[in-house]
């Protein structure tokens, strides 16, 4: 698992499963670099994993919904093989994109 500093000197854990406000179980598969917004969090739910990607800027994902964080960190994802299969998944889905909109 890689340790990624989050915005307000926590650490965002790439496979770690975070529990969103609420409720749901959220698994981070990677990090993503934007030269507009900066750094992104990818991740999925744990319950259809790497059926959906969701991408927030590393800022809100760290942040709070109010009065209480919008995620806490629950511990690692066992499945790290499956983890990176997602990432993986992603970032071929976004080469594709990419493609399509420089062929056109």
């Amino acid at each position: 698992m890689k340790l990624v500093k989050r915005a307000s000197d926590q650490r965002v854990i790439v496979g770690g499963r975070y529990r969103h406000f609420k409720g749901g179980l959220y698994v981070v598969v990677g990090i993503a670099f934007d030269h507009t917004d900066g750094r992104s969090v990818i991740y999925t739910k744990d319950d259809a994993f790497g059926e959906l990607m969701f991408v927030q800027p590393e800022c809100r994902f760290c942040g709070n919904a109010g009065k209480v964080s919008r995620f806490t960190y629950e511990g690692p994802h066992v499945d790290v093989l499956a983890i990176k299969a997602a990432y993986d998944n992603y970032a071929q889905a976004v080469q594709s994109f990419k493609k399509k909109g420089s062929d056109e």
